[in-house]
């Protein structure tokens, strides 16, 4: 596979995986459901009303996410030499390295990351199935539920109590932190009733 890197910002770069070798020896993924702009401005608040929003990012998620070792060598990268090999301290031999957490190239990538990250909250209790904004039955952002969204690695939250918005908030970062993930301190927004962004929105 092909290897390159995408700027991130001024101290790292995204190293991506070009997977389309491996790709084509798996079926085609099917479609995932992600919340999008178009559902959040689906939701309702009551005039007079002032809703509170909470998100966090979990750090570098898919690299939390450990291939099965059946599936590694699907995804060898290109060689290395003996002298690169010794140069890292490593087996001068060992010249195919191979990923071995889910690149975000392949093509189940998005599909395998989506479904971790609900089951780690969903299985934990921190959230209930129907609170989440792909499965509303009605659109009201009330006081009595978290309206939430979940996209790979990004988790947001709405609520008319701020009270409830920051229970259900402590919930998820434990179940993160009893799954073993780690949340980008940076990314952590406790429920506020200021502007926030969500997903770009």
């Amino acid at each position: 596979h092909g290897v390159f890197t995408v700027g991130k910002d001024a101290a790292s770069d995204l190293l991506i995986i070009d997977a389309h070798p491996a790709n084509r020896l798996f079926i085609d993924t099917p479609h995932v459901s992600l919340p999008e702009p178009s559902h959040l401005v689906q939701l309702r608040v009551p005039k007079g009303w002032v809703m509170f929003v909470g998100k966090s990012d979990l750090s570098n998620y898919y690299h939390h996410l450990g291939l099965p070792d059946w599936m590694q060598p699907y995804f060898a990268l290109p060689s290395l030499t003996a002298e690169e090999l010794t140069s890292l301290g490593l087996d001068p031999t060992m010249n195919h390295p191979m990923c071995v957490t889910l690149p975000m190239g392949f093509s189940h990538a998005v599909l395998l990351a989506q479904s971790c990250h609900a089951q780690v909250v969903y299985s934990s209790g921190a959230l209930r199935h129907e609170d989440g904004l792909l499965r509303l039955s009605s659109p009201d952002v009330t006081g009595d539920r978290a309206v939430h969204g979940i996209v790979i690695d990004d988790f947001f939250l709405f609520s008319l109590s701020r009270a409830l918005a920051c229970r259900v908030f402590r919930r998820v970062l434990e179940a993160y932190r009893a799954a073993g993930f780690v949340v980008k301190p940076s990314k952590v927004l406790e429920p506020t009733d200021q502007p926030v962004k969500v997903i770009g929105f």
